[in-house]
């Protein structure tokens, strides 16, 4: 799976942590895990390809990784969760 480039897990009712290995997926362009009930950090620390993401109306804590401010992110949905730190100045930037 080192290949995947596109997850779509959205409306699912997941209930669990996103698993840490997400964030080894280099090639992955599109996350869609928006509509779940996950839990934890958003661990992307290597997904730096991500073109389009939403994390939206989950549970998640924590804060984006650094790339995340030099990124060309086409999509972006990040509503009713807790990311911090990364997000708030990358906010600040747009």
């Amino acid at each position: 799976m080192k290949n995947l480039t596109i997850l779509v897990l959205r409306n699912d009712n997941i209930t669990s942590m996103i698993p840490s290995n997400i964030g080894e997926y280099q090639n992955l362009t599109q996350l869609f895990l928006g509509n779940n009930k996950l839990n934890g950090t958003l661990p992307l620390q290597k997904s730096s390809s991500l073109l389009k993401i939403d994390v939206s109306y989950n549970n998640l804590v924590g804060s984006f990784p650094s790339w995340i401010n030099q990124t060309n992110l086409e999509l972006y949905v990040l509503k009713k969760f807790s990311l911090f730190n990364i997000l708030s100045k990358w906010v600040a930037t747009l």
